[in-house]
């Protein structure tokens, strides 16, 4: 074994452990932005469900009966409800 081998050896080595430490960062830190992305598809998924469930009950209590829904927070993301036909 020559004097410079073991230092190349070494380079290379730490080379790899560099290279799939990065790989592991991105793959942490992308599926934590997929995770936030569908919590905030889920949070609106769910707010538009429980929407169509309380008007149709109220549609269908009749007049004078209101419901109150808060919509999610959504980080600085607004959610803007519309209803099509409404007479009021």
């Amino acid at each position: 074994m020559k004097k410079g081998q073991l230092s190349l050896d070494l380079l290379f080595a730490v080379l790899l452990i560099i290279v799939t430490l990065t790989n592991l960062t991105y793959m942490a830190t992308s599926e934590i932005s997929h995770a936030e992305s569908f919590d905030t598809f889920t949070k609106v998924r769910l707010f538009s469900s429980t929407l169509v469930d309380h008007s149709a009950k109220v549609y269908a209590i009749g007049e004078g009966y209101k419901v109150r829904e808060v919509a999610p927070d959504l980080n600085g993301g607004t959610i803007r409800v519309v209803f099509d036909g409404a007479t009021k």
